[in-house]
């Protein structure tokens, strides 16, 4: 689902793989938008 992206990338459960889908997660977390640049995205 990749919701670990959203942890620090030096976090552990980024790499864990038997506890999640089998994957590690090397995607960077999401860039972060405000109230005006959320109804841009639709």
């Amino acid at each position: 689902m990749g919701h670990r992206r959203y942890l620090p990338l030096s976090h552990k459960w980024r790499n864990e793989t038997k506890s999640f889908d089998g994957t590690q997660e090397k995607r960077p977390s999401p860039k972060m938008r405000s109230g005006i640049e959320v109804p841009d995205g639709f």
